[in-house]
């Protein structure tokens, strides 16, 4: 975690924004992800399903297979 003043300084200077548009891109335009929450992880994904999103058992096995 940030510290808050860093946090804020990238409020502040925009750098937050940035990421957070290029994450946006990432997610919805190279990925396709059609839901949130969805997860990219080592090269795997694990993609929410539409009005759904992920069950815990789903997170568990992914985040267990990314090791």
């Amino acid at each position: 975690l940030l510290p808050a003043a860093v946090f804020r300084q990238t409020l502040l200077d925009g750098a937050y924004e940035q990421e957070l548009a290029a994450n946006n891109r990432a997610a919805w335009e190279e990925r396709c992800f059609e839901a949130v929450p969805s997860l990219a992880l080592g090269g795997r994904t694990l993609p929410a399903i539409p009005g759904v999103g992920l069950s815990r058992d789903g997170i568990r096995d992914f985040l267990k297979a990314s090791r």
